[in-house]
């Protein structure tokens, strides 16, 4: 049984290796093996981490990294940030939209993914979005509701700088009073007193998985554009719809 682990671990490993070595070589002009230096040293110490791993050590790292937010990881250096920059500006089809999404989730500890993902459940990433509800009205790119954000103006509220700042610090502060991602998004989409009192209602379970789809979709397409990314055909997909 243990030489099983063993073997298995060690599996696990050289099929992560391999994987490092086809994302690096494959493309359609064919690429060398350092396309992993855009991730800038965390990558590199983590790679190097991978070689020191005893062989029992090595699927519980191998989750860990699965589960690491790539997004982040890149832009935590001066290249892979301009790379993240470009990637929002794609998606999002502004780049003042992508970098305000972008800087206010790095700023605030949210994973860009899923701030992205939550900005075009909320708006689709229209910064002018505007939903009358009974006694209150969702603004903006991330839909701030004018009863939750009193203190955010009429025209700052379509401000996408301002927006994303007030709606990206509200859901860091739901994570920290949930501690689970899946409760932060309900008292974000709900409010915090309808989750923790009457329960999640079912249109707002819908609303969080199709947020964490998209966020699952984005990080699906910027793994691909990290391994072809010199690929001038590249063709960007973004939550199934082909952008022209």
């Amino acid at each position: 049984m243990k030489f099983r682990t063993v073997l298995n671990s060690a599996a696990a490993a050289l099929i992560l290796l391999a994987l490092i070595l086809v994302l690096g070589t494959c493309s359609q002009g064919g690429h060398s093996l350092g396309w992993y230096r855009d991730f800038g040293p965390e990558m590199e110490r983590e790679l190097l981490r991978l070689s020191s791993l005893r062989a029992e050590e090595i699927p519980a790292y191998l989750k860990a990294f699965g589960d690491e937010d790539k997004l982040a990881l890149m832009a935590s250096s001066e290249q892979g940030k301009a790379r993240v920059e470009e990637f929002f500006a794609d998606i999002t089809g502004s780049k003042v939209v992508g970098d305000a999404i972008l800087e206010n989730s790095l700023k605030y500890g949210v994973s860009p993914a899923l701030s992205l993902a939550l900005a075009f459940e909320e708006s689709r990433f229209n910064p002018t979005a505007i939903n009358h509800n009974a006694s209150s009205i969702d603004r903006g790119l991330f839909q701030l509701n004018s009863l939750a954000f009193p203190k955010v103006g009429i025209e700052a509220a379509y401000d996408p700088r301002v927006n994303a700042k007030n709606g990206i610090s509200h859901l860091a502060w739901f994570f920290k009073v949930s501690r689970n991602e899946v409760a932060a998004l309900a008292m974000y989409n709900a409010g915090r007193n309808k989750v923790e009192g009457l329960g999640t209602p079912r249109r707002t379970l819908d609303y969080i998985y199709r947020i964490q789809s998209y966020r699952d979709n984005v990080m699906e397409l910027f793994s691909a554009r990290v391994a072809i990314r010199d690929s001038s055909k590249l063709s960007l997909t973004t939550f199934g719809s082909k952008t022209d």
